[in-house]
């Protein structure tokens, strides 16, 4: 049985208690999302994550901070850091939604 546990680094607790993928109806996502334009700050995701602030986002393999960085209302994921992302940027989410 696989599990998955996120933990707060800064103050070592877990955010939520571990998940089991085979039993619930939860399953994770690996997303590469494309920059369009140099500057873009606004990306659709293909599914609503379940806990967006759970969310783990890298740009060019460095990971972003929900709520600093950027923020994720349904499917839409908006950057809001003062970081301008141009089209040669990489730019990756993780996350969990609901199976269909």
């Amino acid at each position: 049985m696989r599990t998955v546990h996120q933990y707060d680094e800064a103050t070592g607790r877990n955010l939520w208690d571990a998940v089991q993928l085979e039993n619930l109806a939860y399953e994770e996502v690996h997303e590469f999302l494309s920059i369009e334009t140099d500057g873009q700050t606004v990306f659709t995701l293909l599914h609503a994550p379940i806990l967006p602030h759970l969310s783990e986002l890298c740009v060019n393999g460095v990971r972003a901070r929900f709520g600093l960085q950027y923020t994720i209302d349904g499917t839409q994921l908006e950057w809001i850091s003062g970081i301008t992302l141009e089209t040669t940027d990489s730019f990756t989410i993780d996350y969990m939604r609901t199976k269909s």
